[in-house]
């Protein structure tokens, strides 16, 4: 493998994708992804990912002919060019066309609650409008009390005033 510079996509969890200028050797998508790489090819590309990545966070959801199932890629990902033995850039097109894929295709954190519980839409909506409740309860209450609080001074202002 030569020891050039490549251009390759790299998403981390969570994060948007970035184009990237990466030496072009092992160790290099080694430490991009954490440890031991692994090669999944999808349509004319690899996306390199995690050897041992089961108790990472999902990155992306990509429909990959296993069985044509949705298979989820957890960890930090590249894609990149691979011919026989060696890595290679990704073309302007590839690398337009996987970035985007790569963001529609993300894991949307913000529908996992707080222990990591994926949350539907209809889910994640109830909570908002439960926490949007509560602080209209807190708000009112609220209200209320300054309201008997003001009532309060009213009458002491007229006791003391009448006697």
């Amino acid at each position: 493998m030569e020891n050039k510079e490549i251009i390759v996509v790299y998403k981390e969890v969570g994060k948007s994708p970035l184009l990237m200028k990466i030496s072009n050797n092992t160790e290099t998508l080694k430490v991009l992804v954490g440890g031991e790489i692994e090669l999944l090819p999808y349509e004319n590309v690899f996306i390199v990912c995690k050897k041992d990545r089961e108790s990472l966070k999902p990155n992306i959801s990509l429909n990959i002919n296993y069985g044509n199932a949705v298979f989820s890629i957890r960890g930090n990902i590249l894609i990149i060019n691979k011919d026989n033995d060696n890595f290679k850039s990704l073309s302007k097109e590839q690398a337009l066309k996987y970035a985007k894929l790569l963001v529609d295709q993300s894991f949307k954190y913000e529908h996992f609650d707080k222990n990591g519980k994926y949350l539907s839409n209809k889910e994640l909506k109830r909570q908002m409008q439960k926490s949007q409740n509560s602080s209209i309860s807190k708000n009112n209450g609220t209200s209320i009390l300054n309201m008997i609080l003001e009532i309060q001074r009213t009458i002491l202002k007229y006791i003391q005033n009448n006697s």
